[in-house]
């Protein structure tokens, strides 16, 4: 397995991980203590790789409650999908304590981002 740790050159810099098989929940072990958490994903992404992020951070003690999957796409930047968001997140039981951890990239980190920031 061929893994690259790219550190993003930003005020307060942070590494990003890219890799085949990566093994997440050991990977956030070395930052966050496990939790409760749920998995924040679109319809594109979320068929293909949320079980196995399910399965990795299970592994490594976190309690996923759920998983949020909206559909691909800009559209998804929308009132209505963040509040639905945060109504599963509430009906999940997650807290301000929870952990969302984000699977994708473009909507969904910046939908995620918001939904986690927001709820």
């Amino acid at each position: 397995m061929s893994v690259e740790t790219v550190e993003v050159p930003v005020a307060v810099p942070y590494p990003v991980v890219v890799g085949a098989g990566l093994h997440l929940g050991g990977i956030v072990a070395d930052v966050l203590q496990p939790g409760i958490c749920a998995i924040f994903t679109d319809s594109t992404v979320g068929p293909l790789h949320a079980a196995r992020v399910r399965a990795t951070l299970e592994a490594s003690g976190w309690r996923v409650e759920g998983t949020i999957e909206v559909p691909s796409g800009e559209s998804s930047k929308s009132m209505g999908t963040y509040s639905g968001a945060v109504g599963r997140l509430a009906r999940m039981g997650l807290t301000r304590d929870g952990t969302i951890f984000a699977l994708g990239g473009g909507v969904v980190g910046d939908l995620g981002g918001f939904v986690a920031g927001t709820y």
